[in-house]
């Protein structure tokens, strides 16, 4: 008859209001023999032997509280019948899926256990009756002290706290909990498997390390290089990760495991202080490894991926810039470029957001350092540095620091120029041909001609294929229409000569043969011959808008006799109506308010625009004519001065129309026309109202303070628009507001 060892029940016990309780780890599994004699070593006898009586009768009397027990059942079988199965459903792995991992692993230690047991015992016959030694545990996977498991909490076990499983859940086939260690998310649970894959990945990510780390982008053309080329260039970042599952989790598998546990934003940074972000993001653009690879990684999703900043997709188009950082690429972005992206995209990281006033200064500082050290060696990528110079004054500006923002944008036209950017007649029709009858042959014996004389280098390789000319062409024109219209906010001479650019208007597409065909520039708009509007991008018609704009205003700074000036005025007027007659009427969605496309948007904001050019040419006309004792004509004038006005508040109403106020997809155009047509309204309103006019001047001024609360409502997406508002709205109360300059002398008495 089996015998079962009750060594372990003679002092070991615990109190228990149900009698006292055993050890879990002390029970011994029983023990089949064939001798009846005592062994000299055992401190115990069997049942039989004692006569059906226990050595110890209170420990046998509390286990038969809890019924007969068969001697012939296994550990697990005898814990159950002990303790029951309440802890099922209690631990149960169906009820919490993070548990069933553990549940798994659990069970297959347990496996590998018993396997190892039965191979000694099948080895060694002698080893059935010596005690086994516990297998020592890393100090690697063990938890704090007092970290016991919730079943060795509730059982007084002595714990080893063993992770993912302690010997006694091991050993019971339980589900081992730790309650300290807070239960994982959905997220979490992701993230911990991705860091699980990276450590697989270890050694071959150190070998791609050491291939890439020291990594210098060559030229993209041998011909072009020149004896600057040959200086050393800043390290490019490259993104490998982004075709692949080793950096991030995609994206929307994060998003739904968040929405379902509750937690938004909940990523490995979380608790690094401000500055050690900054580090790392700048530690990973210049080529480093770490945690900031990850942060640069999210952040650049968050700008390839919808509704992103459509705003600066003319600067750095999201194609481009994947293509540009994929592993092997021969022309990886620029660390100044990336930098400056990087800042305008932490506002719209959840995780990184409010560290957004300590991190940004940080950044900006270190791409500004990059791009000098770009300039000084002549960098190959020094295009890399103009997009850059234009995403910091879009960031200026956003912040109301406007000087900086035009000092940005002077940096970067001065290398519009080194670059070739405002000087690429006629290179699409190197990639397809020219059309039948076109004039090339002449163009290009002309040019031959030229460079007799004049020289004609730039500071970087031509554009080598379509795409890359269409990626220039858009920003060289982003840049024209920043730098035009922080030049109508100060009063200031564009650095741009309009007359020297020789680069197409701007199209949406460089792909078909017409489009690279296209050699249309901004010098045959002003002579009449491209009233495209209804077939001109979004880009183009914003340019060829503010182009009439701008000259619009300069006709209050250029010295003319009378006669030119009317001449010009006349001009412009048949340009801007000749224009606004081909373009298309912005229309609301006929089924009702509802989200507006981002089309509609622009050309509503160029059709603003062009109103505004209408309203103040109408207003150097009036005043033309009041100087030149023209009563009637000023007052006619004047009278169109305000109809253009007007319309110019019917776009604004447009935007309230459609739905949940669409100003998210209007930008700094729309502040660059309406803070100057407001300020003359007040400034008009004001003097009719101290001639005693209770008509026109109440008129005027109910006009200005509409576009003071467009502002106001578009400061809630724009900290400009929020300073331009109020700016306006004191000049409104007859404070004139000055942005840190002193009024010009010039034509002034003392």
């Amino acid at each position: 008859m089996p015998e079962m060892d009750w060594k372990q029940f003679d002092t070991n016990l615990h109190m228990n209001p149900f009698g006292p309780i055993p050890r879990v780890d002390d029970v011994q599994p029983p023990v089949q023999t064939t001798s009846t004699h005592n062994h000299p070593n055992r401190r115990s006898q069997s049942i039989d032997e004692a006569g059906g009586s226990a050595p110890h009768n209170r420990t046998a009397d509390s286990l038969n509280f809890f019924g007969p027990m068969n001697t012939g059942d296994d550990t697990e079988t005898a814990l159950d019948r002990i303790f029951g199965s309440g802890m099922e459903s209690e631990e149960n792995p169906e009820l919490d899926p993070t548990l069933a991992s553990a549940a798994a692993e659990a069970a297959a230690a347990a496996a590998v256990e018993e396997e190892e047991g039965e191979g000694r015992s099948g080895d060694d016959s002698t080893s059935h009756h010596q005690p086994q030694k516990r297998k020592a545990t890393s100090r690697a996977n063990m938890l704090a002290r007092g970290g016991a498991c919730e079943f060795c909490k509730r059982r007084k076990l002595k714990c080893s706290a063993d992770l993912p499983s302690c010997v006694a859940c091991v050993r019971g086939g339980k589900t081992c909990v730790y309650a300290q260690k807070k239960q994982r998310s959905r997220v979490r649970v992701l993230e911990d498997r991705l860091m699980e894959l990276e450590k697989r990945l270890q050694s071959k990510n150190e070998q791609l390390a050491g291939d890439s780390s020291a990594y210098i982008s060559p030229a993209t053309s041998d011909d072009a290089r020149s004896s600057m080329h040959l200086l050393p260039e800043d390290a490019g970042f490259t993104l490998s990760s982004f075709d692949h599952s080793d950096l991030e989790p995609d994206l929307m598998t994060l998003a739904h495991a968040a929405e379902a546990d509750g937690v938004y934003g909940s990523r490995r940074w979380d608790t690094l202080p401000p500055s050690e972000i900054a580090r790392e993001i700048i530690k990973a653009v210049e080529g480093g490894k770490g945690l900031g690879e990850r942060i640069v990684a999210h952040l650049l999703q968050l700008y390839v991926s919808p509704p992103s900043i459509p705003s600066r997709h003319y600067a750095v188009p999201p194609g481009s810039l994947l293509s540009r950082m994929a592993a092997g690429s021969p022309n990886p972005p620029h660390p100044a470029l990336l930098l400056s992206l990087l800042t305008t995209l932490l506002p719209r990281s959840p995780s990184l957001a409010k560290h957004v006033h300590e991190i940004e200064p940080i950044l900006a500082t270190a791409s500004r350092n990059h791009a000098v050290a770009a300039i000084s060696l002549a960098d190959g990528r020094l295009i890399d540095i103009v997009a850059a110079r234009a995403i910091d004054s879009f960031q200026s500006f956003d912040h109301a620091l406007f000087l900086v923002g035009w000092a940005d944008l002077s940096s970067a036209v001065s290398l519009v120029w080194g670059t070739g950017l405002g000087k690429m007649a006629g290179i699409g029709e190197r990639f397809v041909g020219p059309a039948p009858g076109s004039d090339r042959a002449e163009r290009v014996r002309t040019e031959l001609r030229a460079r007799l004389v004049a020289r004609r280098g730039v500071i970087v390789a031509p554009p080598n294929n379509p795409k890359d000319l269409g990626d220039r062409i858009k920003l060289l024109w982003q840049v024209y229409l920043l730098e035009k219209m922080a030049s109508l906010a100060w009063s200031f001479t564009s650095v741009f000569a309009d007359e020297e650019l020789t680069t197409p208007l701007p199209l949406d597409e460089y792909e078909s043969v017409e489009s690279l065909r296209n050699n249309t520039t901004l010098d045959d708009f002003l002579m009449g011959k491209a009233n495209t509007g209804r077939i001109d991008s979004n880009l183009c018609r914003q340019v060829k808008a503010c182009t009439l704009y701008y000259r619009t205003m300069r006709l209050y700074e250029t010295p003319l006799t009378p006669a030119k000036l009317v001449a010009r005025t006349a001009c412009l007027i048949s340009l801007t109506r000749a224009y606004m007659a081909s373009l298309p009427l912005p229309q609301l969605d006929p089924m009702g308010p509802g989200e507006m496309s981002r089309d509609m948007c622009k050309i509503n904001e160029t059709w603003m625009l062009l109103h505004t050019t209408m309203s103040q040419l109408h207003a150097r006309e009036s005043m033309t004519a009041d100087l030149a004792g023209q009563q009637d004509q000023a007052a006619a004038s004047f009278a169109s001065q305000i109809a253009s006005a007007e319309k110019v508040l019917e776009g604004v109403d447009f935007i309230y129309a459609s739905g949940e106020y669409n100003f998210r997809e209007y930008d700094h155009t729309v502040i660059g026309c309406w803070y100057p047509l407001g300020r003359t309204l007040f400034i008009q309103a004001r003097q009719f109202e101290s001639e005693g006019d209770r008509i026109r001047g109440p008129h005027l001024r109910a006009m200005a303070q509409k576009l003071v609360k467009a502002l106001a409502d578009l400061g809630k997406l724009s900290h400009c628009a929020l300073v331009i508002s109020q700016a306006l709205e004191n000049i409104g109360m007859g404070q004139m507001t000055m942005l840190g300059e002193w009024l010009r002398i010039d034509n002034m008495d003392p």
